[in-house]
Order: structure tokens, then C-alpha cells, then sequence
């Protein structure tokens, strides 16, 4: 794995995220491909592809290969992710790079071998798997090592994950496969029940991203369709009203983590109310979520610094640290 050029990747639901230790990251584009199904070709990835999701002849679809963490289009993954590595292959060199792929915690065995087949169908020389929980730690600064324990939530497009850390391992973790896409889904289905309105998913995502944001203003535009007469227009929206329509899903996350705590050995209860909640990815920064759950669970909740890239950061590192490596890559 030290021997050749190596790669640090998180493979999201939403967007992919590479690492190549020394440079930083290198690569954050959407998990999208497009496909030419009359020749067979891969037209284009990432940005690119996403910008022509909804809007291309039947010949020409535009794919997400992963649904909800896993690989949902094990040929699509095997195509997205050798247009990647022959780009950076073209980029730095001719060797067939070691990868490591930052995974969920319980990715059943059969989702690990599609994995690890469409990293070694796509050129990869060698392929290695770190469990999100700890490349999310390591990005985030979190001392996993210390027996005082440290809960960690990551909230990404496609899987909610949260995991108990302790003593350089994981005491207990639990998933679901409901997220960020989730919350998206539901804003669209309150425009159509509630405004008899059509809107496109990318506008969804952005009044999710506009509602993550600090300071955000008080309304937003959005471009829709009418059901009742099918004519495009511009709405402008109180930011409020889609705050509301994601509070059930806000309420179904409080439950589960909730639910999770539940389960925890009593002997960790003085030090993570002190430590509180961690909270990482990308629908982390959802305004209101961390104020919802710490009402619930009575723990202070801490933002992660940077939740967008923590995965990939902390698998780079780990990558970069060949006794952290060694220790990780193999649990």
C-alpha cells in the first residue's frame, strides 16, 4: 500500500471525495455518470453529468451508481470509478494506485465485495476498506483511543450513522439507511401537496443547503412547475415554511439516535454527557437539527469542523500514518 501512489476515497451517495496524502484533496465532485447506451462509452462524471440529470435523450441516461451508502449499479460504479482513476492515473502517473475506500460501519459482506470488485474492475492495484466511523474521527480531531468514550453522528446524503468510540475502537454503531436525500424528498413532497407545485431535486437540495447555511435570509426563489396548468414560474418561498417540512424527519433522527443511546454501557454515561455529540456530514449543518437534539437527548451537540470532507480527510491521514493504517484498515 506504501509502495505505490495511493488514493483516499469516499465513495458518497451525493458526491465522491479523493484524498492523495501529500497533495490534499484533489477530486469533490457529484456521484453521477452519464452513459452513451448506443456506444457503450462513458460521456462524462461528476459536475458535468449532474448538470444533465433530468435533461437528456433516452440514450443518454444520467446514473446515480449508489443508493443510501451502497452500490445500487455495480456496472455504473465500476465505470464512474475507472473514468476517476484514469484520470488520476493520467494526472500523476502510470502505476495501478492502492486505494483505500472509506465505508459504513455495517456494510453487509456482499456490499463489501461490490466495493472491492469495482475498485479492482476500475484499475486500482490494490483496495482496502476503513469504516467511516473512524475515518470520520480521525478528520475531526476526535480521540477515539481515550476510554472516556466519544459519540459521533455522521448525517450523510444516503446513511445516518452513529457510533460509540472507545479505547481505539467501536463499542457500538448503528445505521439507517435515511439521510440527507431524504430530507430533500420530503421538501418536494410538501410543494406538491401543499402549493400543487413541481420542483426539480436539485432545488430541493438547494433550500437544504440554503437552510444549512448561517445567516441565511428569510425566503428563496424557486423555479417550479403548476400542476395545475404546467407552466414554469419562479416562486419565492419563506424559508420557515420549508423549516417545517423537514421537522418530522428532524423528530425521526431525534428518535433514533435516542433509541441508540438506549443501548449504551452506563459505565460511559459521566464522560459523554460532559463530551457530548459530534456531529459530521453534510445535512449535520441542517438548521435547527442540533438544537432539536440536544432537547431530546439532553447532550450538548458539537459541529464538526469541516463535515462536508471529514471522511475523506480522516481516511487520507489514516492513510498517511502507516501504524494508524495498519491498526484501522484491518478492523
Amino acid at each position: 500500500m506504501f509502495s505505490r501512489r495511493r488514493y483516499a476515497i469516499d465513495l458518497g451517495t451525493d458526491n465522491t471525495i479523493v484524498y492523495e496524502p501529500s497533495r490534499g484533496i484533489i477530486f469533490n465532485e457529484p456521484t453521477c455518470i452519464t452513459v452513451n447506451k448506443s456506444s457503450k462509452k462513458t460521456v462524462c462524471i461528476g459536475h458535468e453529468s449532474k448538470q444533465m440529470l433530468g435533461k437528456t435523450p433516452p440514450h443518454l441516461p444520467v446514473i446515480r451508481p449508489l443508493s443510501h451508502g451502497a452500490i445500487a449499479d455495480l456496472d455504473a460504479t465500476v465505470r464512474f470509478l475507472k473514468h476517476l482513476i484514469h484520470t488520476l492515473m493520467l494526472r500523476r502517473g502510470l502505476f495501478a494506485p492502492a486505494i483505500a475506500v472509506s465505508v459504513p460501519f455495517d456494510l453487509t459482506a456482499y456490499e463489501r465485495d461490490a466495493v472491492r470488485s469495482a475498485g479492482l474492475q476500475s484499475g486500482a492495484g490494490s483496495i482496502v476498506m476503513i469504516k467511516d466511523p473512524f475515518s470520520a474521527a480521525v478528520g475531526a480531531g476526535i480521540d477515539f483511543h481515550s476510554p472516556d468514550g466519544a459519540l459521533l453522528l455522521d448525517i450523510g446524503s444516503g446513511v445516518t450513522e452513529i457510533s460509540l468510540l472507545s479505547c481505539g475502537g467501536i463499542v457500538a454503531s448503528h445505521s439507517v439507511r435515511s439521510a440527507g436525500w431524504d430530507f430533500e424528498q420530503a421538501i418536494i413532497h410538501h410543494f406538491d401537496s401543499v402549493h400543487r407545485e413541481r420542483i426539480a431535486s436539485h432545488e430541493a437540495e438547494s433550500l437544504k443547503l440554503q437552510l444549512s447555511r448561517p445567516g441565511a435570509a428569510d425566503t428563496a426563489k424557486v423555479h417550479a412547475l403548476s400542476r395545475d396548468n404546467a407552466i414554469p414560474h419562479a416562486l419565492q418561498v419563506p424559508l420557515n415554511e420549508v423549516r417545517e417540512a423537514l421537522q418530522p424527519g428532524i423528530r425521526r433522527l431525534g428518535r433514533f439516535v435516542s433509541t441508540f443511546m438506549r443501548t449504551l454501557p452506563e459505565d460511559f454515561a459521566p464522560r459523554l454527557r460532559d463530551n457530548g455529540l459530534y456531529m459530521t456530514g453534510g445535512s449535520a449543518q441542517l438548521d435547527g437539527l442540533g438544537t432539536h437534539l440536544e432537547k431530546t437527548l439532553g447532550l450538548k451537540t458539537v459541529l464538526s469542523r469541516d463535515p462536508l470532507r471529514e471522511i475523506a480527510l480522516g481516511a487520507g491521514r489514516i492513510m498517511e500514518d502507516r501504524k494508524l493504517f495498519a491498526h484501522l484498515s484491518a478492523r
